[in-house]
């Protein structure tokens, strides 16, 4: 600490382009690893079979285990919050597990 002062805490702005406050419903999602980073493929699936890949996300093993544990204690705010129990939804047996988007 230079002079004796506590070093204050950095902001970080962030840019975000209009089309992407908008945000992107899905509802099926893949999460794949390598040695090096976790894959995650977040898709909009509507029945019969059809689907669009709405993103896809590289992170590394530090970066998803923060992510998981950010999402579960999400999960225990909002059953909190909202008294009620979340369970998890059925994998839609329709859906092959292994999705292999076409290119346009």
């Amino acid at each position: 600490m230079p002079n004796g002062q506590p070093q204050q805490p950095q902001k970080i702005v962030v840019k975000t382009p209009d089309e992407k406050l908008e945000g992107k419903y899905t509802n099926y999602i893949t999460v794949g690893f390598d040695e090096e980073a976790f894959g995650m493929d977040f898709f909009y699936i509507k029945l019969p079979l059809a689907g669009i890949l709405m993103g896809r996300f590289a992170l590394t093993p530090p970066h998803m285990k923060r992510l998981a544990n950010l999402l579960q204690q999400k999960l225990q705010e909002y059953e909190k919050k909202y008294e009620t129990k979340v369970e998890a939804a059925e994998e839609p047996s329709e859906i092959p597990m292994g999705i292999y988007p076409e290119k346009e």
